[in-house]
Formats: structure tokens, C-alpha cells, sequence
């Protein structure tokens, strides 16, 4: 059988009055005691949101590597940028995702003379990776320790100097945190050396 009791605002002010006066017919032994053991809780508790908040944070690291390669198709050039993520923490990381965004770097702001970087090709790193399939698990995860290794290529219509930015984002550790992990770097494709070559265009 379940009783129903209503609590009112007076009966909870009172319960807090009474345990107010409890402690204070404590003895002084016993309320240091009460004290002490409240100050090793919340040492205890500090410590916990220490570690999951600071140690607990997730660490990425993203190696990337490109290459530039001659296709005899449309004359273009193709783009390819291979990148090496680990999961470099001991923190699960959940619904993770990578992103490659390659930016025109020959732009310079008028005003400031900063460069303005507009972006024109971005890829998902993770497509080759998770082919569309209705059995795939959408969430894309990285274990402690784990590293993938994934390619994008872009068609180039002209060498220049570029600039690439690999974003990595997700949910860490048991509180599915956001994190945010970037890496920017400039690529001039002038200078790099082709190293293949694509099938000749069908006459």
C-alpha cells in the first residue's frame, strides 16, 4: 500500500529548524568529527570533478600529409591530403567527426593586409571511412588509444598557395562533453613535385 503524505512549506522549515538545533546540542567532539568528515567529502568530491573535468578531457592529435598529383582529365590537378587522427587520452570519444576545408591563401584583406583565407573545398574525412548503409553505426567513435587514418582529394583548377584546416569534433568521456580539436597549415602546391599521373581523357 502507498501512502500519499503532503509536505508543506512550514513542516520543511521546520525539519531544517530542528536538525539546526540537533546540531547545535552536539558536543564540540562531535561536531569537530561532523566537520571533518564534511571537509574529506568535499575533498573527495573536488578531486573527482578534477579528474573528470581536467585529466578527463579529450586530446586529439592530427597528423596531416599531402601530395599533389597531375591529371591529364580537364587539365586538372588533384589535391590529396591524408590525415593521421589518435585519440591520444584515456577518454572514450563519441560521435566524431572530421572535417577538411582547403581555403584560397593568395587573398589578402585590403584593410589590415591579413589574409583572408576563403574557402572553396570541403570534405568529410570520415566518407571514405563510412560508405552510406543503412546497418552503419551513425556514431563514429574512438577508443583510447585508437588512430585512423583517412584521405580526401580535391580538384585543383591551378597550383597556388593554399590552406587547409582539419576540424575534429565530438562528445568525450562519460558526461558527452563537446571538444574541438583544429589544425591549420599553408600548402603551396607551385612548389610541390607531382607524384602520379591520371588515366589519359577517352578519345
Amino acid at each position: 500500500m502507498v501512502v500519499a503524505v503532503a509536505v508543506g512549506p512550514q513542516a520543511c522549515l521546520g525539519w531544517f529548524a530542528q536538525r539546526g538545533m540537533d546540531i547545535g546540542n552536539l558536543s564540540a567532539t562531535r561536531i569537530t568529527l561532523l566537520q571533518t568528515a564534511l571537509a574529506i567529502i568535499g575533498g573527495l568530491w573536488a578531486l573527482y570533478l578534477y579528474q573528470t573535468s581536467r585529466t578527463g578531457q579529450t586530446t586529439v592529435s592530427t597528423v596531416p600529409n599531402c601530395w599533389l598529383a597531375q591529371s591529364l582529365v580537364d587539365d586538372f590537378w588533384v589535391f590529396v591530403v591524408r590525415t593521421k587522427v589518435t585519440n591520444v587520452s584515456k577518454v572514450l570519444c563519441r560521435s566524431v567527426r572530421a572535417k577538411i576545408t582547403v581555403m584560397d591563401a593568395t587573398i589578402r584583406d585590403p584593410n589590415t593586409g591579413q589574409f583572408a583565407l576563403p574557402a572553396f573545398a570541403e570534405q568529410d574525412l570520415w566518407a571514405v571511412l563510412n560508405p552510406p548503409s543503412e546497418d552503419l553505426d551513425p556514431e563514429f567513435e574512438l577508443e583510447p588509444g585508437e588512430v585512423v587514418t583517412s584521405e580526401a582529394a580535391f580538384l585543383l583548377s591551378r597550383r597556388s598557395l593554399l590552406a587547409v584546416r582539419v576540424a575534429i569534433d565530438g562528445k568525450q568521456g562519460p558526461f558527452r562533453r563537446e571538444f574541438e580539436w583544429n589544425t591549420l597549415f599553408f600548402v603551396d602546391t607551385a612548389a610541390l613535385t607531382p607524384q602520379a599521373h591520371g588515366l589519359p581523357q577517352p578519345g
